[in-house]
């Protein structure tokens, strides 16, 4: 392919510059008539090699001032490195000498035909753009190569023609993305960054657009090399060669796991609040309405009481939902998971009327996460307060950096489809919860750097927190 066509390399507008280095006198003088009037050569005499301009094209010289100023015309070469700058020693010598000298490209014997001469000096300035468009191109390349190691976001090439399309390059911004190094990516497929909560859909998608050979955008749940679940904004963008073959898959990757969760939280607490004000308002207001025309009983103060302290509830959940937000990169604090656990348990062995809860606890599990953490385990440990019979399972395990804390549900508080709208974020303004205790739990989590899991498929439905050990 033409460079030109392309758009790597235009030939320049001011003329190509010929520099006489050559003592003065007659041979000089026709030499440079004939260059002006036959080419389209800037042309320009010099006697000595101080004098030579910052920037020419080619020199030509006699056996005079190459003598008296080889260093500097070496210096120029190396100086134009790697783009190649001709010097042509115009001589009468023949010796082998001559030919071989430093900072000569070609010897032209003396006496030698104008067209000869010319045909000669066009061969050197057609190597000269060669290597002009060369250093051209690759100047562009290395731009292009310090852009895309300084973006933000994560870059990815991989080989379309190869088996399972693996990746040959990945910046800096996906190494800090995704925590793999350089040498841990190229070779693989980018699916090793799916994990257990990866959306199928999404990877469906993702295939199905790969496989027509086209751009794909999706926002997609990735896993980081410590294990820690991110929400990657994706773009894959097929490169096709000139024959309109896909050769290479171009790929963007940004963590967008802040927005997703903002976006998430705001649309819950919209609906919950929503409704549960709504309804208790409701409720309030109804039986004020008997207080007015005498028709209330105790019964009616007690149910009037019971809303405004459901609101009272919601006000306490809500300051501790802003306080999860405004303070999400707050330093991390530890504490035994295991102790949590056990005074969770005694509370509602206290509270509830029949208590059947199993724990299968090891003797300590220190776990480090958001400050919120250790509030929003007793939230959610408290919803089993208001049942009057409590039948719990409640396991704690400790693998490969994971704690994993396990709590089944034998009775009927926690229900499958509860459960299954806080994990898998399928909240609608028609289908959703009405308190936010599940909720608080798994943003806490996730702000922990850890994952909430639920299990529906055997009998009793289960929730498990993947949290990490503290150091």
């Amino acid at each position: 392919m033409d460079d030109r066509e392309g758009g790597v390399f235009h030939e320049p507008d001011a003329a190509e510059r010929l520099v006489l280095l050559m003592s003065p006198g007659r041979d000089r003088e026709l030499l440079a008539e004939w260059f002006e009037s036959a080419t389209d050569y800037a042309v320009e005499p010099v006697s000595d090699a101080n004098d030579l301009p910052p920037e020419y094209d080619v020199c030509l010289l006699d056996d005079r001032t190459f003598g008296a100023y080889r260093g500097a015309i070496v210096e120029h070469a190396c100086e134009a490195d790697p783009v190649y700058l001709p010097h042509l020693l115009l001589t009468t010598r023949d010796d082998e000498g001559v030919w071989n000298a430093d900072g000569v490209d070609d010897v032209v014997s003396l006496p030698v035909g104008r067209d000869e001469l010319h045909r000669r000096v066009e061969n050197h300035l057609r190597t000269r753009r060669a290597s002009l468009r060369l250093a051209e191109r690759e100047q562009r390349l290395r731009l292009f190569r310090r852009a895309i190691e300084a973006a933000a976001q994560g870059i990815t090439i991989a080989d379309a023609n190869a088996d399972d399309a693996p990746v040959i390059y990945a910046n800096d911004a996906f190494s800090r993305i995704t925590g793999y190094d350089t040498d841990e990516v190229v070779g693989r497929n980018c699916r090793f960054l799916q994990g257990r909560n990866t959306d199928e859909a999404t990877v469906e998608t993702l295939r199905d657009a790969i496989e027509r050979g086209d751009p794909v955008s999706v926002e997609i749940l990735n896993y980081r090399k410590d294990g820690t679940p991110f929400w990657n904004h994706l773009d894959i963008v097929p490169i096709h060669d000139d024959a309109g073959r896909i050769t290479h898959y171009l790929g963007f990757q940004q963590d967008v796991t802040q927005r997703k969760r903002h976006e998430l939280r705001l649309s819950v607490l919209n609906r919950v609040l929503r409704h549960n004000f709504r309804n208790k308002m409701t409720v309030i207001r109804g039986y004020a309405e008997r207080i007015e025309t005498g028709e209330a009983t105790r019964e009616d103060a007690e149910r009037i009481r019971r809303a405004a302290d459901e609101l009272l509830q919601i006000g306490t959940q809500m300051y501790e939902f802003d306080t999860l937000v405004s303070d999400e990169k707050a330093e991390g604090e530890s504490f035994d998971l295991v102790e949590v656990a056990e005074s969770e348990v005694e509370t509602l062995r206290e509270h509830a009327v029949r208590a059947d809860v199993v724990t299968d606890l090891p003797e300590r599990a220190p776990v480090a996460g958001h400050p919120s953490l250790r509030a929003a385990l007793r939230g959610f440990f408290s919803l089993f307060e208001d049942t009057a019979e409590v039948d719990l399972d409640v396991t704690v395990r400790e693998r490969d950096g994971d704690v994993r804390l396990t709590v089944t549900d034998r009775g009927t508080t926690l229900s499958r489809h509860g459960i299954e709208i806080v994990a898998h974020d399928a909240e609608t303004p028609l289908d959703h919860l009405d308190r936010l205790e599940l909720w608080l739990l798994r943003w806490a989590v996730e702000q922990s750097s850890g994952e909430f899991d639920v299990e529906t498929a055997d009998e009793h439905p289960s929730v498990t927190l993947h949290l990490n050990v503290a150091e």
